[in-house]
């Protein structure tokens, strides 16, 4: 047998191994890989529904406190003022609430007050005596933790999921005693769910395991979330989209709804596109080596060879004859570069920047026109409407400046810090500071601060992060306390220390206080801390915190010192 079969045989061989073992890392590595990377997109895709859903409970818990933590609802239970009602519930009220269903019940848990609103046609809707029956039995929804805690969940109402909320009455200083309570509920109907979807960009649909189970083939998933086998179970629809399922307990910690969020498969898409590249590769790559080896054996070893058999056949014939010059020999290094790893995950909603600069700017608008028309009220009619009339006025001014604050937030939040710096010092931007505060009286303010040491810094910026931190020092002291700020400089690096005695936080709360959008209070949006840290870093400094339960907190900033 020729060296040139000999070697067409083995290259052969080779070409098919190698197709095999990059066939076997195509099934086995891969496609699993794409897999997984769906699962997990998935995955993610249910957790930010689910996050959605709780921060909707969590804005119905809010509202739901706003009404319950109140004189007027307070007294509204004790004597039944009809006059409360008409101020406060009427239809453009469950609209700007964006509820459907309010309660108010006594102690006793009788019902005070009772009301259910189509938003989608602005109509009152009877409320059943059976729903009436099942919101007054219900010990769950009513269960406050703590005096000032509430309850929210997903609970079916009339045979649709509804998110409530529920919060104890109290008076405006969240004082008692407890005279009842107040529930908002909020239908997951189609223009709520195409509302969160806009948010999302998911495509997602909230019903019972019961009319899930009508629908053909669903019995396997919810079988095996039941079963705990898997906490989301995902499951492609055909090769364009695919389905994640997960179990949503209702209010009362059941397993009652299934959550589907439903998405454009673009992981295995990819993946069937890198598999094909990867698969056409494989082959150009057998082809290239059988047909280079062959080439190189050809211009290497077989003309050599061929041209020397020749010459020694031809030597007893001519043996004057010289010998064959040598074959130019070009030197070819076949590289094969292939691109196994392709960025495959397609980024979701940037979050709540988008969402909070759209939110911001949609909301100004209103704000501003419901401020003047407040203002408008208050000059032309003030003096007509008596005290209660100007005390409304005055509730509306509040809770405007209070959502424009929100809105500053969400919109200071989203965009990009620009610095306007100058040289000062840090007791002159901690005395500015205190100056726009109302300091409590049972707080005492020690400061041992220095002019000594410069730092150059955004003056309006750094003095919104002192106020900051110095409000939260307040809070954290309601029965009063000492707050000790003090200066220093470490190494290149100007310190500002703030000590308060207050309640302190848990190492729960510590590890989570940076986090956007998460409080531990009863009001405002969680982005304080975040806008903080995210000024201090574009001044090249750092914020560090500690804190024990009982004793107190202790924040410390470090600004890079004045050149």
């Amino acid at each position: 047998m020729k060296l040139r079969t000999k070697t067409i045989i083995a290259i052969s061989i080779v070409s098919v191994l190698i197709f095999g073992a990059l066939q076997i890392v195509t099934v086995f590595v891969i496609e699993p890989s794409f897999d997984n990377l769906e699962n997990h997109e998935s995955s993610q895709s249910i957790s930010q529904a689910l996050n959605t859903i709780g921060y909707r409970l969590s804005e119905l818990s809010g509202k739901v406190k706003d009404y319950s933590f109140w004189d007027d609802t307070y007294n509204f239970v004790q004597n039944g003022n009809e006059e409360y009602v008409n101020n406060n519930f009427v239809e453009s009220t469950f609209e700007n609430l964006n509820v459907n269903l309010i309660v108010v019940v006594n102690n006793s848990r009788s019902l005070v007050y009772c009301q259910t609103i189509d938003l989608n046609n602005g109509t009152e809707v009877t409320t059943s005596e059976e729903t009436r029956n099942m919101l007054t039995s219900d010990d769950c929804i009513w269960a406050f933790p703590s005096q000032e805690g509430s309850v929210a969940g997903i609970m079916l109402v009339d045979d649709q999921p509804m998110l409530v909320a529920t919060a104890p009455i109290l008076t405006s200083l969240n004082q008692g005693p407890m005279m009842g309570g107040m529930l908002f509920g909020k239908y997951l109907d189609s223009q709520e769910v195409s509302q969160l979807t806009k948010i999302m960009n998911l495509n997602f649909s909230l019903e019972t395991i019961t009319d899930f189970n009508l629908q053909k083939g669903n019995n396997q998933i919810v079988g095996s979330l039941q079963s705990n086998e898997q906490t989301v179970f995902v499951k492609p629809n055909n090769p364009e989209t695919v389905s994640g399922y997960a179990l949503v307990n209702d209010v009362h910690s059941n397993p009652l709804f299934i959550l589907q969020v439903t998405q454009n498969r673009i992981a295995y898409q990819q993946g069937v596109w890198v598999r094909d590249i990867f698969l056409a590769a494989s082959v150009l790559l057998a082809l290239s080596f059988g047909a280079g080896f062959l080439l190189l054996l050809e211009r290497e070893i077989v003309k050599p060879m061929t041209k020397l058999a020749t010459y020694v056949a031809e030597m007893p014939l001519n043996p004057d004859a010289s010998v064959p010059k040598t074959l130019i020999h070009s030197s070819e290094e076949l590289a094969v570069l292939t691109n196994a790893v392709r960025d495959t995950v397609n980024k979701k909603l940037e979050g709540m920047n988008e969402v909070s600069r759209m939110v911001g700017h949609d909301l100004r608008n209103p704000l501003t026109g419901i401020k003047a028309a407040s203002y408008v009220l208050k000059k032309n009619y003030g003096s007509k409407m008596g005290a209660k009339g100007n005390a409304q006025l005055r509730t509306i001014d509040d809770c405007v400046e209070y959502s424009d604050k929100i809105v500053r937030d969400l919109l200071e939040y989203s965009c990009e810090i620009k610095l306007d710096k100058i040289i000062t010092n840090p007791k002159r931007l901690v005395n500015d500071s205190l100056s726009t505060l109302v300091v409590p009286d049972n707080v005492q303010i020690i400061k041992a601060l220095g002019e000594e040491f410069s730092v150059f810094v955004d003056n309006g910026k750094i003095e919104r992060v002192f106020c900051n931190l110095i409000k939260n020092a307040f809070d954290a002291m309601p029965n009063g306390g000492e707050l000790r700020i003090t200066s220093g400089k470490v190494s290149d690096e100007v310190k500002i220390a703030f000590s308060d005695s207050g309640v302190g936080m848990s190492r729960e709360v510590l590890e989570k206080l940076w986090t956007p959008f998460f409080t531990t209070k009863a009001k405002g949006m969680g982005v304080g801390l975040s806008i903080c840290k995210r000024i201090i870093n574009a001044h090249g400094g750092r914020i560090e915190v500690q804190s024990v339960q009982g004793k107190g907190t202790y924040f410390t900033v470090f600004l890079p010192a004045a050149k």
